[in-house]
């Protein structure tokens, strides 16, 4: 891995958890007007017990300022350069470093989601052969009123999430929906992986995570957290297939919001892709995109 000379780059330590959150919350301000990233989120992937933090992360420093962050969890790279830094070469060699370490691991191809507002990140990767696979969407909703949940088929009723009883079910449920995207396998997230990403967040609460139950068998949920003061987070939702079209996504969103609402937050939000078909769901229920991304893949 080559760096310019004048930059060390080195393995991060968990105590460079809150550095790693200032570089990259002001690369998403400069790029997006707003931060979407938070503390939480980075010491969450670094709990995930497939991440090899010594290998599988890289901080880049400037006289031990750190000033750009690299990881790659199973072919997802994620980048970040600081934009005090940019064109010193930094993005490029991280990229080359994300594709060694991905060839590694025996990942088949490696990709990064950018946002559409990061162009140099764009043609950086486009000039290292990257194409585009699928848009991302970030969606928000303005918590101004509480809002009923539509009426439930019969035989289902929601309730929150018990821990650790219900862990394993709730991860089943989600697995094998998103295993239906394309390009994506059953047990690309280990249930390790998914439970300490996003259940064993200082930040999640279980109470804010609504499942949908027919009889004793979870037939969809909405894993949802705090994120700051002021928002309401959905981090996954999924129905089963064999429950699917009969209002329980809607019903888990709108009962998500209106908890979110009587906790005083101001806005709902989460992310969706073209893959899963679901854009149409979340604007029918309010919701409004408010960034795009698109992820770039490159075939290792």
């Amino acid at each position: 891995m080559r760096f310019p000379p004048d930059l060390t780059a080195r393995a991060p330590r968990p105590d460079d958890a809150e550095a790693v959150y200032r570089l990259v919350a002001a690369a998403e301000e400069v790029l997006d007007g707003v931060i979407d990233v938070s503390l939480e989120d980075i010491r969450a992937d670094w709990q995930r017990p497939s991440l090899d933090l010594e290998r599988d992360a890289v901080l880049v420093e400037d006289r031990a300022t750190p000033i750009a962050y690299g990881d790659v969890i199973a072919g997802r790279a994620w980048i970040h350069v600081h934009p005090d830094h940019r064109r010193r070469g930094v993005g490029a060699a991280l990229a080359a470093w994300s594709e060694e370490r991905a060839r590694e691991l025996d990942c088949a191809g490696v990709g990064q989601t950018i946002s559409d507002t990061n162009l140099e990140a764009i043609e950086l990767l486009r000039d290292r052969g990257y194409t585009p696979r699928w848009s991302s969407w970030l969606l928000e909703l303005e918590l101004e009123r509480a809002r009923d949940a539509p009426p439930l088929p019969d035989g289902i009723t929601l309730r929150t999430l018990r821990r650790p009883d219900d862990e394993r079910a709730v991860y089943e449920l989600i697995d094998r929906a998103f295993s239906e995207w394309p390009d994506r396998e059953p047990g690309e997230w280990s249930f390790e992986d998914w439970q300490a990403s996003l259940l064993d967040r200082d930040d999640t609460d279980p109470e804010l995570t609504w499942l949908a139950v027919d009889g004793d068998e979870i037939v969809g949920a909405a894993v949802g957290l705090v994120d700051g003061d002021r928002d309401g987070w959905i981090q996954q939702l999924a129905v089963d297939r064999s429950h699917r079209n009969h209002g329980i996504g809607r019903a888990l969103l709108q009962t998500s919001f209106a908890e979110f609402h009587r906790r005083g937050l101001v806005t709902a939000g989460l992310s969706t892709d073209s893959r899963t078909g679901a854009l149409s769901l979340y604007e029918h229920v309010g919701m409004r995109v408010v960034r795009t991304y698109r992820r770039w893949s490159k075939d290792l």
